[in-house]
């Protein structure tokens, strides 16, 4: 029986694959082309690590994809969709830590310690409660107080 040869109607061209960066296989310590859709891909796979209701930190991340974070910064001023994921993800996580700190379900004082890393809010309560408490101690300074030498009574 012979095979029937089969051939490619598709005039098609397909257009080639855009390379958008390298990236780093920490695995085998190997560099490869980074295509566009490996940022739609990671930009998707950080929405759903953030939608994780057990998701505490952003750097288990790039723990659990084998990326160095070191990368995401280099990476986050040319893909905007990444830097927005990101920032997703730490307002997921920034929700999350504070509701459980608010009920007890996670300890409080480690909580208020790190917030700050993951809702700017909170950054910029510290900053003006730190700059409050500046300028008033400034404000402060040096107060001398005279008290005068009382007559005795004779």
């Amino acid at each position: 029986m012979a095979r029937a040869k089969i051939t490619n109607t598709n005039t098609e061209k397909k257009s080639p694959t855009r390379m958008l960066d390298r990236y780093p296989e920490l695995l085998f310590v190997r560099e490869h082309p980074m295509p566009e859709a490996i940022i739609n891909k990671m930009v998707s796979q950080m929405l759903e690590f953030a939608d994780r209701p057990t998701t505490l930190r952003a750097g288990d991340f790039f723990i659990e994809h084998k990326i160095n974070n070191w990368y995401y910064y280099t990476w986050k001023d040319k893909y905007p969709d990444l830097e927005a994921a990101y920032k997703y993800m730490l307002a997921c996580i920034a929700s999350r830590r504070d509701k459980g700190a608010i009920t007890k379900q996670y300890d409080g004082n480690y909580i208020k310690d790190q917030q700050a890393l993951y809702d700017p809010e909170y950054k910029a309560l510290l900053e003006w409660r730190a700059n409050l408490a500046k300028k008033e101690e400034n404000q402060l300074g040096n107060i001398t107080v005279v008290v005068e030498k009382f007559q005795d009574k004779e």
